[in-house]
């Protein structure tokens, strides 16, 4: 147990550090409990290519074009779900690739678990935004239509009937004169 003197030694010296100083200290200190990176609030991490991220999210706006403000909240989900599940893939891989005769057991776990609940949590986002756009997609044609029902404009030109065509032909590939118009 501290003595008293060594309690009070230990208060002195803490009020003669301020802490990092620069912005490149203080970022460097943000990263101080950061482990794994599956559990933080940053969705990139300093040992992840930002570009490779930004080339993703490009590439799955092209294919979803999420719509409404709701379906870009579920894209954005899925994305990070994904990435969190591609880290968490990663970081098992490391663990796992080397067997050094450490027992990584506690680790390989929490890994393989955030891995596992990211998937879930892209796959259920994926349903999601699969669901709000097959949702707006058909409600999207009923609403145009019924702006137009019961518009017709008075002098609009009449199409010309159509005649149907005999969907027979005689053996001889003419029609019998009794049947031509």
């Amino acid at each position: 147990m501290a003595t008293q003197a060594q309690i009070d030694a230990n208060r002195a010296n803490a009020q003669k550090s301020t802490g990092p100083r620069t912005p490149e200290g203080k970022a460097r200190s943000r990263q101080n409990a950061l482990r794994h990176g599956l559990q933080g609030q940053a969705l990139l991490i300093n040992s992840e290519d930002e570009t490779e991220f930004n080339e993703l999210v490009d590439d799955l706006l092209e294919e979803w074009q999420p719509a409404t403000t709701t379906e870009e909240i579920v894209f954005y989900k899925m994305v990070e779900q994904y990435w969190l599940s591609r880290r968490g893939a990663l970081l098992l891989a490391d663990h796992t690739e080397f067997n050094d005769g450490d027992d990584d057991s506690k680790q390989v776990a929490l890994m393989l678990r955030y891995n596992t609940g990211a998937e879930r949590g892209f796959y259920r986002a994926l349903h999601e935004l699969e669901r709000l756009q097959k949702n707006r997609r058909q409600t999207q044609p009923n609403q145009s239509s019924e702006a137009q029902i019961g518009f017709v404009p008075k002098n609009a030109p009449q199409p010309a009937p159509v005649l149907p065509t005999p969907i027979w032909t005689s053996k001889t590939g003419t029609i019998p004169p009794n049947l031509a118009a």
